[in-house]
């Protein structure tokens, strides 16, 4: 611009001097970049806001669908039919323990309707309600099953999307087999920034293949609130699932 004005002025001298002209044309251009610059700033902060709008919607109508599907579980009426017979039986042969399956059925459904709206909840809370889940099942199931949980004081203070450990819990007691006899053995611990839950594969016999849907709506939920990604895999003669455990915000 500075040289075509020169040359302009070597043709033709502006009436005003070559100096005002060119001053005149860098305030000229010194606005036009901050209007140009100021309106692309404008766009990103708008555009961004809009990807921040769009993920917030959708991770609203995710939370939405999940909560509809824990509570669904939770009153699925095979889960209640199982809970009011063990609680039928327990009543007729060990009142103590009847009570005791009652209060743990209370923080069950207590916790889940607690934490349906948030999005993510301290590990210590998931490992409350994943005893208490446990205890539910060991009333059931007696020495079927055992557990080892091994966490750290900085891991109980990260964050978990709430009901994710029951989830994996869950999928694990589907597709295994076990017995008093021949117990499963679940493993529970923390690396780092993972957590990771092991147990033997013992694949019910006859059983069709899993679906896999559970441990696709986690992954869903994950990918709504982090950039890190659960991870479900056969490592030898065992299942692994790997949740990443996160910083507050």
């Amino acid at each position: 611009g500075t040289c075509i004005t020169g040359v302009v002025h070597a043709l033709s001298p502006y009436r005003d001097g070559l100096g005002w002209i060119l001053a005149n044309n860098a305030l000229i251009a010194a606005l036009l970049n901050i209007f140009f610059l100021t309106a692309l700033e404008g766009a990103t902060a708008w555009f961004r806001a809009q990807d921040e709008r769009r993920k917030a919607e959708a991770l609203e109508r995710e939370n939405a669908r999940i909560r509809f599907e824990t509570l669904k579980a939770q009153l699925n009426p095979h889960f209640l039919f199982n809970s009011l017979n063990i609680l039928s039986s327990l009543i007729n042969s060990d009142a103590k323990k009847a009570q005791h399956f009652v209060d743990e059925f209370a923080r069950v459904t207590r916790y889940t309707l607690d934490v349906i709206d948030e999005p993510l909840v301290e590990l210590s809370r998931e490992l409350m309600h994943a005893r208490s889940y446990l205890e539910l099942l060991g009333i059931r199931f007696g020495g079927a099953f055992s557990t080892d949980t091994r966490i750290g004081e900085r891991q109980l203070r990260l964050l978990i999307p709430p009901l994710s450990l029951q989830g994996v819990l869950e999928n694990i007691f589907k597709h295994n087999s076990f017995s008093e006899e021949d117990p499963l053995h679940v493993d529970v611990r923390a690396d780092s920034d993972t957590l990771v839950v092991t147990n033997a594969l013992r694949r019910k016999h006859g059983e069709l293949r899993s679906t896999g849907i559970g441990l696709k709506n986690l992954r869903a939920r994950y990918a709504l609130i982090a950039d890190r990604e659960p991870s479900f895999a056969i490592e030898g003669d065992f299942f692994v699932a790997r949740l990443p455990l996160l910083e507050a915000m």
